[in-house]
């Protein structure tokens, strides 16, 4: 388990394995291959669970007032990041 925080302050705790789970890698290769919204979604969720996907929603639109998706791939990517290096 890699717990963190982001330089926007959300603090996040994952499950590194899902970076070896059959459905995560699926989706990502969808994702890279023009999927859908709902595939980013879902990958999101896999990745924070659900609890922690609305709260990172929650996170970027206290400071935007709105989920924007810029931050929300900045912070997902930061997230990823984290945790392969942690693996």
């Amino acid at each position: 388990m890699t717990d963190g925080k982001t330089k926007s302050g959300f603090k996040f705790s994952i499950n590194e394995n899902i970076f070896k789970d059959w459905e995560f890698t699926t989706l990502v290769d969808s994702i890279r291959n023009g999927g859908t919204m709902k595939d980013v979604n879902d990958l999101y969720i896999m990745m924070l669970g659900e609890k922690g996907f609305d709260a990172l929603k929650k996170h970027i639109r206290k400071i935007y007032g709105y989920v924007d998706v810029e931050a929300m791939k900045s912070e997902i990517t930061e997230i990823t990041n984290s945790a392969k290096v942690k693996n």
